[in-house]
């Protein structure tokens, strides 16, 4: 009796010991929910090794906890927890943690890599045999050439046949060529082909001035692929890349920075025919290419950034004050402004004064033009250095935005959302390229990448990452 009741009381210091120890992600991308089940809003997503701590009981196969220094908290599933520090079990035999094979197993093993190298040398002598037989035929046939049985005929003559000559054959011996019937005849139409290939894109994206009339094919088939706007001028709104044809099948020829200004010469699906002042041509996509009342196309920075204000120009915005500096004279956006506003830490909200009013020009263009608000996430410290959970946000040149939605509301989310806004959110990630020379951009919307105005990234769909020169 005394026995059982000792064993009794050691139950509760195992449970206390369990919720005690430390806990992390063991999944890659985990996608943490406000409720425990599928159907609760996400919240956030944690990588794998984050630690975490289980603030309550599981509900539904999920469990409560707290991440990110206890700035964040939400449900994930259970089976995604394991304890800091566990090892995986090796698969090797013999390893630690692993059972010796039984004899029956290394019998099999034994006679499965006989087998193999059995096959393996049969494999070979069949090769080296093929390989004997192929030798003796050219061997023949070698032969055989040489006592003049073969012709100069596609169809071999059998040994001892003669050739008959055909009446008014000026030549009297043997005819020799290398050449079978027709190859030449094939060869003159590929390079007719090749040239007829050229002029086409000679003229197509050249822009050659070689025709003759109307009356040119390669002319009228430049005409019906591109339309025929020409003499139109624009503006580079972003770092364009230059192709030599109206698609991203086509070679990458150089790159434009704004605000260079270009003649349009010609549209297709989007794409425009470009001539430079120094003469060079070539085609940008649409999407890089300021408004202008001379463009045809009105899809050309379109819909809702035709809404959209100008830039009020680098510099302090209208309504800016003299913001506190630090030590390494980055300056602090403040909690909130005209057409932004700012989540998570509260002391990681410093950056270079460029950054810092960039983001506050493009928070009044948004306001202006009748958008969600900003959300602006971590930038740096004050003085710099390491912030948990990133490997940048050091130099006071990085910053993480949130997604839009098309209900206006302001909270956490990803691009598989219903309500998430692709058009919003490419018209902020557009301003920061006009508002600030930007190097690189980290977003997983599949829309933007193929426009060119970001990069997929790990674990960038539920917020897009700006660093800027």
């Amino acid at each position: 009796m005394r026995r059982s009741v000792v064993f009794g009381a050691l139950i509760p210091l195992v449970v206390v010991s369990i919720a005690a120890a430390a806990n992390e992600i063991g999944t890659d991308a985990q996608i943490v929910r406000s409720g425990p089940s599928p159907r609760y809003r996400v919240v956030g997503t944690l990588s794998e090794g984050t630690r975490i701590k289980i603030t309550g009981k599981a509900s539904r196969n999920y469990v409560p906890v707290r991440y990110t220094g206890g700035r964040g908290r939400g449900w994930v599933p259970a089976n995604s927890v394991r304890k800091v520090g566990r090892k995986k079990k090796s698969s090797q035999p013999g390893a630690l943690g692993s059972h010796p094979k039984s004899k029956a197993k290394k019998k099999a093993a034994k006679k499965k890599a006989a087998k193999k190298k059995a096959a393996k040398k049969k494999a070979a002598k069949k090769k080296a045999a093929k390989k004997k037989a192929a030798k003796k035929k050219a061997a023949k046939k070698k032969a055989a050439k040489k006592r003049g049985v073969l012709s100069s005929n596609p169809q071999t003559k059998k040994a001892g046949q003669t050739t008959k000559k055909s009446p008014g054959s000026r030549s009297s011996g043997p005819q020799k060529s290398s050449q079978s019937p027709g190859s030449k005849s094939k060869g003159k139409l590929k390079n007719a082909l090749k040239k007829v290939g050229q002029s086409l894109l000679k003229n197509v994206v050249g822009g050659s001035k070689n025709t003759r009339g109307s009356s040119n094919p390669f002319a009228a088939a430049a005409k019906a692929l591109l339309g025929g706007s020409t003499g139109k001028k624009a503006t580079i709104t972003g770092d364009a890349i230059v192709r030599n044809g109206p698609g991203n099948q086509f070679r990458a020829i150089t790159l434009l920075f704004p605000p260079a200004e270009v003649t349009i010469t010609s549209n297709s699906n989007g794409w425009y025919g470009i001539t430079q002042d120094t003469g060079a041509t070539g085609f940008v996509h649409g999407s890089f290419l300021g408004k202008s009342s001379s463009l045809e196309d009105s899809s050309i920075n379109g819909g809702v950034n035709s809404k959209l204000p100008g830039s009020s120009g680098a510099g302090k915005p209208p309504g800016a004050g003299n913001e506190t500096k630090g030590r390494t004279g980055f300056i602090q956006l403040k909690a909130s402004g005209d057409g932004y506003y700012t989540y998570y830490n509260a002391k990681a909200k410093w950056g270079q004064p460029r950054l810092i009013y960039a983001i506050m020009r493009i928070g009044k263009r948004l306001k202006a033009g009748g958008l969600p608000r900003l959300g602006v996430g971590d930038i740096s410290l004050k003085n710099g250095g390491n912030i948990a959970g990133h490997a940048s946000h050091k130099k006071g040149v990085d910053v993480d935005c949130r997604l839009m939605f098309s209900d206006k509301t302001e909270h956490a989310g990803t691009i598989d959302d219903p309500t998430y806004s692709s058009a919003w959110t490419t018209t902020a990630i557009r301003l920061f390229r006009e508002e600030i020379s930007v190097t690189q951009l980290f977003f997983n919307d599949k829309s933007t990448i193929k426009a060119g105005y970001s990069s997929y990234w790990k674990n960038h769909a539920n917020h897009f990452h700006v660093r800027v020169r």
